[in-house]
């Protein structure tokens, strides 16, 4: 009898394992990111204080079968031009330099989670280095949220475990 119970209670709780990783898997989402997406807004969520950056829509995620390019401002406002724009001043160029952000490369999708690996950077040196946003679906758009980055070291950001960014998407 104890072993019937045993046996009996063995293939429930296999049964129940089989059926929560069934669950699980049917909760992904299932989200087509290929296309052009237009930034309408960046947050930066820090533990404590959410700054969000909307003024102005400039930026883009573009995405086809497995390649994938990103620009964007990263304080949503106009840049300022150039005096002379074929000869640019130092100062100038700094200022540029801060307010553009571009990456390309390759990316994968797993457990919601777009995983992209830079080829190019604008940074020298991040090519190889890798950023992993989670997918969450925003009625028809799409929230990309960075949590992580990885430089082609192994090495993290000073920010890595103090702030996501957040990237509210919408298809164009």
């Amino acid at each position: 009898m104890r072993l019937k119970v045993s046996i009996v209670a063995i293939f429930m709780m296999w049964s129940l394992s089989c059926f929560c990783q069934i669950e699980k898997r049917s909760t992904a989402i299932k989200v087509d990111v290929s296309g052009s997406w237009q930034i309408t807004e960046v947050q930066y969520l820090y533990p404590d204080t959410t700054y969000i950056r909307n003024t102005i829509p400039y930026g883009r995620f573009i995405f086809d079968k497995n390649r994938y390019a990103l620009m964007y401002n990263p304080v949503m406002m106009e840049r300022t031009p150039f005096k002379n724009l074929s000869k640019p001043e130092d100062a100038e160029l700094i200022e540029a330099f801060r307010s553009i952000v571009f990456n390309s490369g390759s990316y994968v999708i797993e457990d919601d989670v777009v995983h992209t690996t830079a080829d190019l950077a604008k940074v020298p040196g991040f090519e190889g280095g890798q950023q992993f946003y989670r997918i969450e679906r925003v009625e028809d758009n799409l929230q990309l949220v960075m949590y992580d980055e990885t430089y082609p070291d192994g090495n993290k950001p000073e920010w890595y475990g103090k702030v996501k960014v957040s990237f509210l998407l919408m298809r164009e």
